[in-house]
């Protein structure tokens, strides 16, 4: 864990932003893994693991998405 200001989060997380993208990646994914990876940073890798979990099963739970399968 790290103990950094809001202004030096800010900046670390554009400067990994348009640095992934001038590389070609896609941007989603660029966001997805630059958020990760200050979260491991900043949170450590226990809580960010359980964050990412406990957002992933949230989703999974969307009562309207359960008729998606059936569609298709």
């Amino acid at each position: 864990m790290i103990e950094l200001s809001a202004e030096v989060v800010t900046f670390l997380m554009l400067g990994g932003v348009f640095a992934l993208v001038l590389t070609g990646f896609p941007i989603a994914f660029v966001i997805g893994s630059v958020a990760f990876i200050v979260g491991i940073l900043i949170f450590g890798p226990d809580i960010t693991y359980h964050i990412l979990y406990t957002r992933f099963y949230g989703l999974s739970l969307n009562y309207p998405y359960l008729a998606v399968p059936l569609f298709t």
